[in-house]
Order: structure tokens, then sequence, then C-alpha cells
């Protein structure tokens, strides 16, 4: 077991005082000493992280580090490309992490300068019983180093941790503190900053004793804030997620405006709605374009193989495409009319609205009151569906759903973790058969339309069109699957056990009709 600890000076003045010490009552060895720039990297989002990695360069030596056993388990030699966009090269370690990470670019995520000593205190009998360790660093900050508290690890031999509290004795250091922290959260916490401070998933703290405008306010704030910190990634379009998240908190505060009524100012909630509306429209061809190029590859692969080729045209004008609507939104962002519409926003948030009595009503109530309400809704819609078949009811549905599912993330903290996250997995799979089948149908259209604009002269150009019209083919083959697994999945959130939840959940006294 080894003991850490951390002195809260951060001058050298304690490592010298702490060297002394050892030097004075120890036999000690030095067995080490190390100097270098630790780099560590993960996504934006913190996927290596929450798996329990680090992966960090250290002098030119790549290393993929499981911080929950321990140990390294693979090294490799690197060249570090740079601090802002990173990118493996071909091997071991990128073979490990791609199903991890995904399709997110690896960011630097901390810089460290450190000197690390390695001493060795031996007993009268010159045999080693303790190993020390001494760690001083910097983390950058911006454009400076910032120094940290220096890091004392003391690692007994096997039999020898009696030795320990003797060591802390004559060492006499007023300001040495126990840390259970590594480098990393040591460093991040001396800029105000954690590990895992990020994610796309919706992780709103609201307690039962906030009033419904408190809490109302406190999602918008919270979507807002996502909205903010996914700019300087989408402007420098580091990775596709960036917008993807962007996206999805616009969409989700439009929802929310919808759905959580007479709490906020009305003429407030207007302008919202319109300057959201606007923003997400800003980003829907970005997004579909992104859409189509990830997919390049899985569209290749529904082709004979001497047809492959000829949809390379066809993604070149999408990437060409790509570029001008990334531009667009981009100088949207940086406009005036976009940080009015932002910093207006967070301003009516944060100020003090009039209070009246449905404004402080507790925030449980309404939760139940809208969640049960668009419940009936998805509930009436998928009927609806399964009676008719249509694909105009189909898209409304998909629609309801969403909204469902935005109102349980919003309220999730209020209730029942477990059941709320039940009802989540259930609504998912009726979402996915939905955006699936939605997702079909606008790439089909995008492919029509692709062809038509196709003068088949040339050999090249017709056997581009064919390559198209096999590739509709094939993915309304997949449509029509996925429309005859509707009532299945519809069945599975519909069902009495599912709904019963919901009724046992949100307190539902009335009967439901069916």
């Amino acid at each position: 077991m080894a003991y850490s600890y951390i002195i809260k000076k951060t001058s050298t003045k304690s490592v010298s005082q702490l060297l002394n010490a050892l030097q004075t009552n120890f036999t000690m060895i030095q067995e080490s000493k190390q100097q270098g720039t630790y780099h560590y990297f993960d996504t934006f989002d913190w996927r290596l992280y929450r798996q329990g990695y680090y992966l960090y360069l250290f002098n030119q030596y790549l290393y993929l580090y499981q911080f929950t056993k321990k140990k390294i388990e693979d090294r490799e030699e690197s060249q570090y490309p740079s601090a802002e966009k990173f990118s493996l090269q071909d091997g071991i370690i990128l073979r490990k992490i791609t199903p991890i990470i995904d399709i997110r670019a690896l960011l630097c995520m901390a810089t460290f300068r450190i000197t690390n000593q390695s001493f060795r205190i031996l007993n009268r009998d010159d045999k080693t019983v303790v190993r020390i360790q001494i760690e001083q660093s910097r983390i950058k900050d911006k454009t400076r180093y910032k120094n940290l508290s220096s890091y004392l690890e003391i690692q007994p031999l096997r039999g020898y941790a009696n030795q320990v509290p003797g060591i802390l004795k004559k060492l006499s250091l007023d300001d040495l503190l126990i840390s259970k922290d590594d480098l990393l959260k040591r460093g991040l916490a001396t800029l105000g900053k954690m590990p895992a401070d990020y994610s796309s998933k919706v992780n709103i703290r609201l307690t039962n004793r906030m009033s419904a405008l408190d809490a109302t306010k406190q999602i918008y704030i919270y979507l807002l804030d996502i909205i903010r910190r996914n700019e300087n990634g989408l402007i420098k379009d580091i990775d596709t997620e960036f917008l993807h998240d962007f996206r999805v908190s616009i969409r989700r505060t439009r929802s929310a405006l919808g759905q959580i009524k007479g709490i906020l100012d009305e003429n407030v909630v207007l302008k919202a709605k319109e300057n959201f509306s606007y923003l997400g429209r800003s980003t829907n061809k970005l997004r579909d374009i992104d859409v189509y190029l990830l997919g390049e590859q899985q569209y290749k692969l529904m082709l004979p193989v001497e047809l492959r080729p000829y949809l390379n045209s066809f993604f070149e004008d999408l990437k060409e495409q790509r570029k001008i609507e990334h531009q667009s939104l981009v100088k949207t962002i940086k406009s005036v009319k976009y940080k009015r519409i932002l910093s207006d926003w967070e301003s009516y948030l944060k100020s003090e609205d009039i209070r009246n009595r449905q404004k402080m009503a507790p925030v449980r109530e309404l939760a139940k009151n809208i969640i049960m309400k668009r419940n009936k809704k998805v509930l009436k819609f998928g009927q609806r569906v399964l009676i008719t078949g249509s694909d105009e009811l189909l898209h409304q549905l998909r629609i309801e759903c969403k909204k469902l599912r935005y109102l349980l993330e919003f309220f999730n903290s209020l209730f029942s973790q477990e059941k709320i996250q039940y009802l989540v997995r259930k609504l998912k799979l009726l979402q996915d058969n939905l955006g699936d089948y939605n997702d079909l149908v606008i790439q089909q259209k995008r492919l029509i339309d692709s062809a038509r604009d196709i003068t088949p002269r040339t050999r090249s150009g017709k056997n581009t069109v064919l390559a198209l019209g096999i590739l509709i083919g094939k993915l309304n083959e997949k449509q029509q699957i996925i429309k005859k697994e509707f009532a299945k999945s519809f069945s599975g959130y519909a069902a009495q056990e599912v709904q019963k939840i919901l009724d046992e959940l949100f307190q539902v006294q009335e009967r439901r009709v069916r």
C-alpha cells in the first residue's frame, strides 16, 4: 500500500526541506530522476476517463494507463502532432481505444511539466524498506504554467509498513496533507476544473424543494451552457459531435419552451421560440451532410464492388457542400445577432421574475402533469399508426416521443432513478425504430434529388446514376423492414407493465383510456 501526500506550499523550499530531513535522518539512495512533459489526451466528453483509462504522452512515449487497476496496459513510441487536434498512428493503442472513442477526436486535456525523483530508504542492514517518490509539477494554464503543490508518495516494502509513521515524524512537515488524487485531478483542480466535467447526456440536478420557476430556469441555463461549450469545437471543426451536441441542446431548449407553459413570461417565451428556431435551422443542412459522410463506407458496402467507386463523386460533392455550410454556420455563430440572442436569454434567466402562485408551485407537480400529458399523446399517435400505417403519423409520433424523452431527462433527478432509466430504455427502443425509419426516408429523398441532377451522358455518369438507383432500392428495402417492426417496438413501450410504472411513478390516479 502506498501512502500519498501533498505539500501545501508550492515553493521549492518545502521540497528542499523534505530532502534535507530525509538525508539527515535516513540512509537514502536516489534511484532515478526524470524530467519531462506530460500531455493527457481524451475526447471532449471524456470517454476514455469514463472507461477507466488515461492516455498520455511522456517524453515521446505514448502510454495507455488503466487507473482503475493502476497499471500501464500499453506503451508505444509516438510523435506528438498537435495539442489542438491529436490523431494516433495505427497500432495496438489505436485499435484498443477506437471502440471507446468512436468518431470523437482526441484533444489535449492537460499539459504538465514535471520533475520526478525516486529514492530508497535503507535500514541498518542496508536493506531497502521503503521507496519514496517526490514529484514537482506545473500545469499549463493557457499561455503560462502554474505551480502545483508538490507530491510525496511513500511505498513501504512488504512487512515494513510500520516504518511509515516514524518517517513522517522525522519529516515534521506541518503542511503535509493526505492526498488520494493523481496528477491529472490535482492539476485540473488547480485550474478550477475536474475530469469528466462534460457529458452529452443530460444531468440536471433539480430538487423537490425547488419551485417550478427556479427549476425551469435551471433547465434552460444548463442547456445554454452546453450550447456555449460546443461553440469552439464546432468553429474549429474538430469532430462532428460538437455540432450534434450543439444542435440537440438547441432542440431541447425549443422542446422545453413548447412544453413547460405558464412559468416564464409569455412574451419572452414567444421571442425565445423564434430565436432558437432560427438557430436550429442554421444547423440543419450541415448536420444532414454529416450524416451522409459518416455513412459513406456503409453505403458503398450495399453496392456491388464494381459500382462502389462511382459513388466517389457524390461524396466529393458533399464534402465541398459541407465546407460552404460549415462556413455559413461559423458566420452565424460569430454574428452580433447570435451573441445577442444568447446574452439576452441568459440575462433574462438570471433576472428576478414576478412571483405568482403557479411559478412558485413545486416543480415535482409540474413535471408529473406535463410528462403524463405527453405520454398520452405518444400512446394516441401510436395507436393511430397501428390502424392507418400513415407515414405522416409516424413522423408526428417520432416528434412526440422525442418531446417525452426530453421531459424524462429534464426531470430525471426528481424521481426514482432506476424507474426513470427503465422508462427511457423502453422509450428509446421505440425512438430508434422511428428514427431509423425517418432517416431512411430523408436519405432516399436526397439520393433521388442527386440522381436527377446527373446528366448520364458519359459511362461514368451512367454508372453513378445506376449506383444511386441500387442504393435507393436497398434503403427502401430497409425502410419497409423497419416499418414492419414498428408494431413490436410500440407494443414494447405501450405494454401494461411499462404504463403501470409511469402511473405509479407520477402518481396518476385517473384511469387511462386506451
